[in-house]
């Protein structure tokens, strides 16, 4: 019994792996239970010096650069900024998200995990789309390419001081994505 346990674990992580492999999210329909959906995952990067270029211009009234997450002042010689977004949808039809609380991570090249939380505070009214967009960074000579990069939701906080939180929490699995880091 054990071992036909382990011939199935074997088999669906290959096949995993190769959806994986191919630059593909994971069916997130089958694994997920989250009260929103997830419609798109891009991560984009941007290099040190195209941060400092921009830092120069584009400061709004406020001071704001209209970045969420970190800073980019933050950055060091030889980091890069990963923004990664969500196309997310509320599929509600009665209540409105105010924030999530998410999760992505990846591995290095010494294969430590990397795990980073976000608060995104967005509201989402009921069916409507939005993007959740952070930033991080991150020295990218550290970075395997290509990068599996995946993501999960936390929690959910409502216009009506609901919430809905992740049972699994640990457990619960990432939703990944490929991309090429060259």
């Amino acid at each position: 019994m054990a071992t036909a346990r382990f011939l199935l674990m074997a088999f669906m992580l290959l096949i995993l792996g190769a959806e994986l492999s191919a630059g593909q999210t994971a069916d997130k329909s089958s694994e997920t239970n989250w009260p929103l959906e997830v419609i798109d995952f891009q991560i984009a990067m941007v290099s040190n010096t195209q941060l400092q270029g921009n830092m120069s211009m584009g400061m709004g009234s406020s001071g704001s650069m209209g970045m969420s997450g970190t800073s980019p002042i933050s950055a060091r010689a030889g980091e890069q900024r990963l923004t990664l977004l969500l196309k997310s949808k509320n599929p509600s039809a009665s209540q409105t998200i105010n924030a999530v609380q998410w999760e992505s991570c990846f591995n290095t090249t010494k294969s430590d995990t990397i795990i980073k939380q976000f608060k995104t505070k967005k509201k989402i009214k009921p069916t409507k789309d939005e993007a959740l967009e952070e930033s991080i960074f991150y020295d990218t000579k550290l970075l395997p390419s290509p990068l599996k990069i995946g993501f999960r939701i936390m929690k959910i906080e409502y216009s009506d001081n609901s919430v809905w939180e992740n049972s699994n929490h640990d457990k619960s699995p990432f939703v990944y994505k490929t991309i090429s880091l060259k």
